[in-house]
């Protein structure tokens, strides 16, 4: 059911019949500065921070192509969000969009600036980093918003269930059965069903001679069949143990040119930055908002709720 939406029903006096009324709730955004120190993980920051944890999906997608937010993060690093806020009165209805954030500390720092280019017709904007290079690679950093690595691309390993010698071409990354996996880049899938040890298993061919493969999938994302084009972080299945298995997880393999390769030694291709053209509009208009950024405390007050305000109009 809609928070917004309200269904008045009324008698009509001269019909006698019931008459439905829809009353849509008036809405406000807010831009929010969140920001926060990490302990123990992103999750639990976020929500000491004073925002609410449906935060961690938005800020976990803008960062996807460079941070693996299970493994590389670390105790002491510190994150950075001005995101929309959409509220009903006093009441958080969802978040609407990043419009900046930054991650610092073990694996580098890492800044996200939205903007949307003037001459587009879209009016769709995308992130960039302070200098207008895109944050968006030709893959992400893992297929998964959150898991372990379990097994690594290991030519010369035991396998587990056969205890023999048998090459491990690919990673494999423990989570929860149902956990949803994301394509790895944009491409076109060319299969999707059960395949003996793999269990059920999707091939993605994408550009550049690469093929990624998803396998022991508790069960393929509705809608999909082979020969449709998916973009990157478009959910193609779910965690599972089907197949030669010991327990729920994801093994991800790549290829690249028909061969085996271990995709963490792979050196993605960054995106078409912002423009030459647009570079100056560019800059000058994300100053005011990097400035903002940098004076986000990360050490907030105990029980201080985030501070926020109001949207320009449009």
């Amino acid at each position: 059911m809609s928070k917004t939406l309200t269904i008045h029903a009324a008698r009509d006096e001269a019909t006698g019949e019931l008459v439905a009324t829809e009353v849509q709730a008036a809405t406000r955004i807010e831009v929010k500065e969140v920001g926060g120190r990490i302990d123990s993980s992103l999750y639990a920051a976020v929500k000491d921070a004073g925002a609410d944890s449906a935060l961690v999906a938005f800020f976990v997608d803008v960062f996807a192509y460079d941070l693996d937010f299970y493994n590389d993060t670390r105790e002491g690093d510190t994150f950075k969000v001005l995101v929309e806020a959409e509220y009903k009165d006093a009441e958080l209805l969802r978040y609407r969009r990043i419009l900046a954030a930054e991650y610092a500390g073990n694996a580098g720092t890492f800044r996200a600036l939205y903007w949307e280019s003037p001459g587009t017709r879209s009016a769709k904007g995308r992130y960039y980093d302070d200098r207008g290079q895109s944050v968006e690679k030709s893959m992400l950093k893992t297929p998964l918003k959150f898991a372990r690595v379990s097994s690594g691309f290991n030519p010369r390993r035991m396998h587990p269930v056969l205890h023999t010698v048998r090459g491990h071409f690919g990673t494999d990354f423990a989570a929860p059965t149902g956990t949803p996996v994301w394509a790895a880049a944009d491409g076109v899938i060319t299969g999707r069903a059960y395949s003996g040890g793999a269990g059920n298993m999707v091939t993605i061919r994408h550009d550049n001679g690469l093929v990624t493969l998803y396998m022991h999938l508790s069960k393929f994302a509705a809608g999909q069949k082979v020969g449709q084009r998916v973009a990157a972080k478009t959910v193609i299945g779910y965690v599972g143990s089907t197949g030669l298995s010991t327990g729920p997880h994801l093994h991800f393999g790549v290829k690249k040119n028909g061969s085996y390769v271990d995709f963490h030694k792979l050196a993605p291709a960054r995106a078409a930055g912002v423009s030459k053209k647009d570079l100056p509009a560019f800059k000058s208009s994300i100053q005011p908002v990097i400035d903002r950024l940098a004076a986000i405390p990360t050490t907030p007050t105990p029980g201080a709720a985030p501070t926020a305000v109001a949207a320009p109009e449009p």
